[in-house]
């Protein structure tokens, strides 16, 4: 791999995008004691200050741009683990490529749709509209970005994680094999198990799941990247062995 510095730096900016992104999430996703799921309605929206969804917004825009930048390496990681020969290497590595992209596009997309619910909700619960009625409104309003926003979520989610547990599974990541759950899928289904348990501490501190997942799995390529030269050193050793064994016989 070419500039394995200029990766490196990248990386480490796609972690600050993840973190920059995780506290946004932490921001309009903490809702507190005493908050009462229905449906797609957080009860206590109405208590949460203005202040909170702004800062949101501002750190999750400034996230998407280090994190597309820690995207582009990631990939360039992943293909760099992937042997050319091995077709199921070809296409993971395109798994992990298509679901890096949708969750760069859904990173923006998906916190301007968590910020725009709770505000109308915020407007809507100061008129004199009926609970239903404000209920009714939020949900005609998601309905219309619903697809976008699951399709992004999830492909970003499950194609990362597939692609991640591939290459670290079979060895090519050099790292442990049993940190292949290290990655943003395991994190969101571990915040949708543990979230049945309803306490207010776990919702707020698994808010920001997804952004874990993705915080660890580029932790993993991170330290991929960084044993490249050494590898690539041992390899053109074993190549320089075979050469003189060929040349002795």
């Amino acid at each position: 791999m070419k500039n394995i510095q200029k990766v490196f730096k990248k990386l480490i900016f796609g972690m600050i995008g993840i973190g920059l992104w995780m506290a946004a999430e932490w921001m309009v996703g903490s809702y507190g004691e005493g908050n009462n799921h229905n449906g797609l309605i957080e009860s206590n929206w109405a208590t949460m200050p203005v202040i909170k969804f702004r800062l949101a917004m501002i750190m999750a825009s400034v996230a998407a741009i280090f994190f597309i930048a820690g995207v582009n390496s990631a990939v360039s990681a992943i293909n760099k683990a992937r042997r050319k020969r091995y077709v199921m290497d070809f296409y993971m590595a395109r798994i992990f490529e298509l679901g890096a992209y949708a969750a760069a596009v859904s990173m923006m997309f998906n916190m301007a749709v968590r910020v725009i619910l709770p505000l109308l909700y915020k407007e809507l619960f100061n008129t004199r509209l009926m609970g239903a009625e404000i209920i009714s409104t939020i949900e005609g309003v998601f309905y219309y970005v619903s697809v976008p926003f699951y399709v992004y979520y999830w492909v970003g989610i499950v194609g990362v994680s597939i692609g991640f547990a591939y290459f670290v599974l079979i060895g090519r990541l050099l790292v442990p094999r049993i940190t292949f759950f290290n990655n943003p899928l395991f994190f969101v289904i571990l915040k949708i198990s543990l979230g049945t348990l309803e306490k207010a501490f776990i919702d707020d501190f698994l808010a920001a799941a997804d952004g874990m997942g993705f915080l660890f799995m580029f932790g993993l390529i991170i330290s991929f990247v960084t044993k490249i030269p050494a590898r690539e050193h041992e390899r053109r050793k074993a190549v320089l062995r075979n050469r003189r064994r060929e040349r002795e016989r």
